[in-house]
């Protein structure tokens, strides 16, 4: 069971997922794996913030 059950922006099904993240800073950048709530119908990816952290 995912937290959203339909798309917030389409009201699609929901599905979780592993995606990767590109979290940009300066002239650098990170691509991060984190697990999301994407839309079957438009895409939309929800990411939630779980309070997990790479230090």
């Amino acid at each position: 069971m995912t937290p959203f059950e339909l798309c917030p922006v389409c009201g699609g099904d929901v599905i979780t997922k592993e995606v990767e993240k590109l979290i940009p800073g300066g002239n650098n950048s990170a691509a991060v794996r984190v697990t999301a709530e994407i839309c079957t119908h438009c895409g939309e990816r929800i990411i939630l913030e779980r309070g997990d952290h790479v230090v």
